[in-house]
């Protein structure tokens, strides 16, 4: 989902609280999403087709929509997933840096070690 038609959903559900439908107006939407209409109608066409949003109707700017569970629940998943990706990439980050010090500890005492014999 790109960035304007995340912040058109993001408006939608803070605008609409619990299972309630919300009338809207088309330039309300436009200016949440820094869009015009045409985009809005595209916007709220994949919100629709990808069950984020319910639109009861839409008729001459101004549509009645309501947020779905998977609509809800967007934000949260996206911030864990953020969440998941930044601990992979510490983790990844500290097990190389354990590796390099720990290979470079093992050739160290490689090379002591061949010293020694030598």
């Amino acid at each position: 989902m790109d960035r304007e038609t995340s912040l058109l959903l993001a408006a939608i559900v803070s605008n609409c609280r619990g299972e309630d439908y919300k009338i809207m107006d088309e330039a309300e939407l436009a200016a949440c999403a820094s869009t015009d209409g045409d985009g809005v109608r595209r916007m709220l066409g994949f919100l629709q087709d990808n069950k984020y949003v319910d639109v009861r109707y839409a008729e001459e700017g101004v549509y009645c929509v309501r947020p779905l569970p998977e609509g809800k629940t967007y934000f949260s998943r996206e911030r864990e997933a953020r969440r998941a990706c930044g601990r992979q990439r510490r983790d990844a980050a500290l097990f190389s840096a354990l590796g390099a010090f720990f290979g470079s500890l093992l050739g160290a005492l490689a090379v002591w070690l061949f010293a020694l014999a030598f």
